[in-house]
């Protein structure tokens, strides 16, 4: 086994030392040498990196979802389009926010169970107020704290 070890390390010995001056010497082929590869059928070979990048946001919840909605957010799509966009809005709590670099992209992904649940019961719409349900969401979400969260 030790054998073995001083050959592998002879041999890398030698490798480096007759094989890196070769390395490092220019060498250019002439014109004789030159291959001509075909046109790749894809564009993107030999491209390793990207050449149109976009920014955006894949995963945007407006007050529409519920998750969003009971955590005071109020601002539907159309006010998260505009400011993806690039205008400037006032946020739920009255701030005046708008983005350095509009974005590229905007995915709205709204749920679709509870779908305005969360506006109907901070507007107390008389509708939803008319089912036991909505009444007893909204008394529980009137109380606050575990109760609405309970809700």
């Amino acid at each position: 086994m030790k054998a073995i070890r001083n050959l592998l390390a002879l041999n890398a010995a030698l490798l480096v030392a007759l094989g890196g001056p070769a390395l490092g010497q220019e060498w250019t082929a002439d014109s004789s040498q030159v291959v001509e590869r075909p046109k790749p059928y894809s564009p993107f070979v030999d491209q390793h990196f990207p050449q149109r990048v976009f920014f955006g946001d894949t995963h945007h919840h407006s007050a529409l979802s519920a998750d969003a909605g009971l955590v005071n957010n109020r601002l539907g799509p159309d006010v998260s389009f505009r400011f993806a966009r690039g205008e400037e809005i006032v946020t739920s709590t009255g701030l005046r926010a708008k983005l350095n670099r509009p974005l590229d992209f905007l995915v709205v992904a709204d749920h679709a169970e509870y779908l305005g649940i969360a506006d109907l019961l901070a507007t107390a719409n008389p509708a939803l107020l008319a089912t036991e349900a909505g009444r007893e969401w909204y008394e529980a979400m009137q109380q606050g704290g575990e109760a609405g969260w309970d809700a």
